[in-house]
């Protein structure tokens, strides 16, 4: 099976390369494959609040390379959002623009397979954990507040 790491291009008018590049990339070789990273876009919009709306047309553009590559969305455990600019109140937007995609054939080889937004650090994007054989749920931090 192949891993791509993936760092999407952040302008939007340019995005379409990084979609471009999937579909190569998936042309190239049949075998199962894992795409993880920062895809700077959104497939829903329930996965951003704040700011601007998102284009309709930019959600639909990713959705299709992925469907295209045969890549489809793992899921997650966690918190909803992996990236948060820092900004407060009215200025503060949250999106989910990490994610791991992966083809069936590749979710037959690790059926267990989960993935976990984990607890911001530092950085404006949250890690996130993937365990091929499955983990126990991790409790956020405020859930961890709420048991005191």
């Amino acid at each position: 099976w192949r891993l791509t790491g993936i760092y999407g291009r952040p302008e939007a008018h340019l995005r379409h390369e990084t979609w471009s590049l999937l579909r190569v990339l998936s042309s190239q070789i049949n075998i199962p494959w894992l795409c993880v990273g920062d895809f700077n876009e959104i497939l829903l919009v329930a996965e951003k609040e704040g700011g601007n709306k998102r284009s309709g047309r930019q959600m639909d553009a990713f959705r299709h390379a992925l469907d295209f590559c045969r890549l489809r969305d793992m899921g997650f455990q966690g918190c909803p959002f992996t990236c948060r600019n820092g900004g407060s109140g009215e200025e503060r937007v949250s999106s989910r623009l990490d994610r791991c995609v992966s083809t069936t054939e590749w979710l037959s080889l690790f059926p267990r397979a989960t993935v976990t937004h984990e607890v911001c650090g530092i950085s404006d994007h949250c890690p996130m954990l993937l365990s091929l054989h499955g983990s126990k749920k991790i409790k956020t931090r405020q859930e961890e507040i709420n048991q005191v």
